[in-house]
């Protein structure tokens, strides 16, 4: 069932997580938001033409996407 793939869950504030799976056979990562008693959120795919650090990028995009939120909350948008 594990399919090569490596998930793993980083906790950003004590509130947000993230779910991050990693398939480096594959070259793919996907992140999901994680938000206590929601379902979680997609917000990220990529499949890669070069390996690198996968989890990273997984992570910097979802605090990309978690400041893109919150910037468009405080603007009313």
């Amino acid at each position: 069932m594990n399919n090569g793939s490596v998930r793993k869950r980083v906790n950003l504030d004590g509130f947000h997580s993230l779910d991050i799976s990693v398939c480096e056979e594959k070259q793919t990562v996907v992140t999901e938001l994680i938000i206590p008693d929601e379902e979680p959120v997609f917000i990220y795919a990529e499949k890669f033409n070069e390996p690198c650090n996968y989890f990273k990028e997984g992570i910097r995009k979802g605090i990309e996407y978690l400041n893109s939120n919150t910037r468009n909350k405080r603007k009313g948008g």
